[in-house]
This record gives C-alpha cells, sequence and structure tokens, in this order.
C-alpha cells in the first residue's frame, strides 16, 4: 500500500511532464493521506508500552517539527503559516489526521 501512495504522490507531481493532460495528474491527496495511513499503522503495530504514554512520544516528534518547519519558512521563505493552521483543518489536514488515526485504532 505504502508503494501505491508513493506511486500516486509521484505521479501527481508529473504534469510538468505532459502540461496538455494536467487534469489526469491527480491521486497526490489520496497518496498523502493513504501513506500516512499506512506509517501511522505499522507504528502503531509496533508500540510496546501503554497507549497515553505512547501517543505523548508520537505528539513530541512529530508537532515540533511541523512547528520549526512552518517558523522557518515563514522566515526563509516569507510564508504566512499559523500554529493554529497546523493543528486545525483543513489547510494542513494531514497532521490532525495522523493524531486522529492513533487513537482510532
Amino acid at each position: 500500500m505504502k508503494f501505491l501512495a508513493a506511486l500516486l504522490i509521484t505521479y501527481s507531481h508529473m504534469g510538468l511532464l505532459f502540461p496538455q493532460y494536467g487534469g489526469l495528474v491527480t491521486g497526490g491527496a489520496i497518496g498523502d493521506g493513504l501513506f500516512f495511513f499506512c506509517s501511522g499503522f505499522t507504528l502503531f503495530l509496533g508500540r510496546t508500552d501503554n497507549f497515553p504514554n505512547w501517543y505523548k512520544r508520537r505528539i513530541n516528534r512529530i508537532y515540533p517539527t511541523i512547528i520549526m518547519w512552518a517558523l522557518l519558512s515563514s522566515l526563509f521563505f516569507d510564508w504566512n503559516w499559523y500554529v493554529e493552521e497546523l493543528i486545525i483543518p483543513p489547510r494542513y489536514w494531514f497532521v490532525p489526521c495522523i493524531m486522529v488515526y492513533y487513537v482510532i485504532f
């Protein structure tokens, strides 16, 4: 499934190669969701301790990286990113999805 997800993501970035068929270059969002779902599921299966401690470690690993990237992007690329956009969908929907999928599974 991860291979299919990577294939969809790669294919969605190929629009520059055939611009006249740009409408056919889709599937990137589906590939992203599928890839994150598979990654989260395999991480969840590998847990050895109780769920609250494991979940805290995931939060401590995911959110600081994303927040740091948002800060650096806003400085170097002049992007206007806000921390609440990283937590509340729809703009960066994949981050809360990862955290919710952990709780569901």
